[in-house]
């Protein structure tokens, strides 16, 4: 050790021993007459060894990790997530292909059978249901074009196999011409005018048919213009609320339907008012709906997938009267 130095009240060049690493130094005692050197084990401070520095060390090297792995993990399961939904979607468009190449394969099918070779295929399917106790039919057109036809002093000829679809239309008064009750636009064409409470409508634009009500509407002016096809009759459902009628008599109905997105034919077997008919359609499920020539006079037919010949109203009767309109679908 040293010399003490007693102006600055320290040693001269402190030892540190070199094994334990202490520092030794000296202290004067007043008792004594001369100087006594005493010495003083002092141990090293060492960061390393406070508790609380590992624990800093812990917070500094841990939580880090430990945030980048809580964000890894949720993003790995939002991506799990969303590769799961991209996988989901994935097995349903191979679904509906599976199903468009079964429906393409059927088709050819129906095409080679029934020898359309170069016509497009069009046919009518018919399915029968029940509601509120009354049995009714559905048709439903695949592939064909709407169009109205009118009859000019002949029936319509169920031998013209380009119609897949035939059913009487608008009505037409009692006077002697048999003139179309309410407006009609036959290809841009006006042959009727009028509404005669019949606000219910049919407008036939570009091949797509509208199914309405209202005296006035922009689908009769653009019939007009575009060249398409217009006619009205009594309206039976609007935006699946069923519109009752003051006709009480009981006859076999029919009418032109918006049902699940598809504009359908429909008919009873039973006979009831027009007001019954409309709260039976209404029950099914049908948005829109306007009435269609009944009883035995509203001729009809269509032609299965098969081709064969499907007919309803009385055709034993035979009508000469002019302007007897149809709504039919054909061949393209």
């Amino acid at each position: 050790m040293k010399e003490y130095d007693p102006e600055s009240g320290t040693y001269q060049n402190m030892e540190v021993d070199p094994e334990t690493k202490e520092i030794r130094y000296g202290e004067l005692n007043p008792n004594e007459d001369k100087i006594v050197y005493k010495f003083k084990q002092i141990k090293q401070w060492h960061l390393f060894s406070k508790w609380w520095f590992w624990v800093i060390c812990a917070v500094v090297v841990i939580v880090p990790w430990a945030v980048v792995l809580g964000i890894h993990l949720v993003s790995s399961e939002e991506v799990k997530e969303k590769e799961q939904k991209v996988e989901k979607l994935q097995m349903e468009v191979e679904s509906l292909e599976n199903q468009v190449d079964s429906l393409k394969a059927d088709e050819n099918a129906g095409t080679t059978a029934m020898g359309f070779q170069n016509d497009s295929i069009a046919y009518t399917t018919i399915t029968e249901a029940e509601q509120d106790g009354h049995r009714i039919k559905i048709y439903g057109v695949y592939s064909g074009i709407p169009e109205l036809y009118v009859c000019d002093s002949t029936e319509i000829d169920t031998n013209n196999k380009k119609i897949v679809f035939a059913a009487r239309a608008a009505d037409f008064g009692a006077d002697e011409g048999r003139s179309i009750i309410a407006d009609f636009v036959f290809k841009g064409e006006v042959r009727a005018t009028g509404s005669r409470k019949k606000e219910g409508f049919c407008a036939i634009i570009d091949s797509n048919i509208i199914l309405g009500a209202g005296r006035e509407t922009e689908f009769l002016n653009r019939a007009k213009v575009d060249s398409g096809f217009f006619f009205r009759h009594i309206p039976l459902v609007i935006n699946k609320t069923p519109i009752p009628s003051d006709i009480t008599k009981k006859e076999l109905r029919r009418a032109l339907c918006s049902y699940k997105d598809e504009i359908v034919y429909i008919e009873g077997f039973d006979k009831m008012t027009i007001t019954d008919f409309a709260n039976l359609l209404a029950d099914f499920g049908v948005t829109t709906a306007i009435y269609m020539v009944g009883s035995e006079g509203g001729k009809g037919f269509c032609r299965d997938r098969e081709g064969q010949l499907h007919e309803w109203g009385d055709w034993t009767k035979k009508d000469n009267y002019k302007n007897v309109t149809y709504l039919i679908w054909k061949k393209k």
